[in-house]
């Protein structure tokens, strides 16, 4: 990655860092980079960001160069044989929900066993 960031400040005329803070402010998920300017001259450096155009090639390139393999595990359980061998292809329900009974209520409700007093149903 380092090595294409480096190639486009050379085409462009610019330093490494503006082009890295370029290519960060063109990503839509990144709302506001920390940029720790120390010095007035490092400040001035990473405002000269906001002048930074890329050309179609160049952005591919950036794009191209930041791809991550995650490898191990997460190749492995992404693939159908990790979700295979981790779950047994064991497939499960969404839970159900009985809105305004407890836990309780339902059960002996549902068993024909009504309210025991528990905590959940204290009163009735």
């Amino acid at each position: 990655m380092a090595d294409v960031v480096k190639e486009v400040a050379a085409e462009q005329g610019r330093t490494a860092g503006q082009i890295g803070l370029a290519w960060l402010l063109q990503n839509r998920g990144v709302t506001s980079p920390i940029i720790g300017a120390r010095t007035p001259a490092q400040l001035k450096d990473s405002l000269g960001t906001l002048d930074v155009e890329f050309t179609a090639s160049q952005l591919a390139r950036l794009e191209e160069a930041d791809v991550i393999e995650l490898g191990f595990p997460h190749d492995f359980l992404a693939s159908d044989r990790g979700r295979t061998s981790n779950t047994g292809n064991l497939k499960t329900e969404p839970r159900r929900s009985y809105p305004g009974r407890s836990p309780v209520e339902r059960r002996g409700r549902r068993e024909g066993r009504g309210c025991r007093g528990c905590r959940w149903c204290r009163g009735h």
